[in-house]
């Protein structure tokens, strides 16, 4: 755990376990849960159970961290690539071919080519 405000480590746990959430959380008094605003956590479904059992209203101070959130949009994305990658060769069409990167690149980023490789979704 940290202290966002503070920028402190309150409190390390050896296993990722709602137990060893509960350990911190037991430690605080009831005013102290109340007074957290927000909780800024993995989706591991054993903190989430350990934040909803102690912080009170907490569905409404739980924020995901964004990298294991956009990780998994980008698995989801280059697995729907890869099926039409499979359909579209399959009636010999190959531009998909190749494109993996350039659909989780910075648009201000891509070359001339790489930007060449959408010409065939903008009709």
């Amino acid at each position: 755990m940290t202290d966002h405000d503070k920028g402190v480590v309150t409190h390390v746990a050896d296993e990722r376990k709602s137990d060893s959430l509960n350990e911190y959380f037991d430690t605080l008094a009831d005013d102290a849960k109340k007074g957290i605003e927000c909780v800024t956590m993995d989706r591991s479904k054993a903190y989430i159970k350990s934040v909803r059992q102690t912080i009170p209203q907490a569905d409404r101070k739980i924020a995901f961290d964004k990298f294991p959130i956009a990780q998994s949009l980008g698995k989801a994305v280059n697995k729907v690539r890869m099926e039409e990658n499979k359909t579209l060769i399959s009636k010999g069409v190959e531009w998909l071919k190749g494109t993996r990167y350039n659909g989780l690149t910075n648009p201000e980023n891509l070359s001339k080519e790489q930007w060449d490789n959408f010409e065939p979704l903008r009709h």
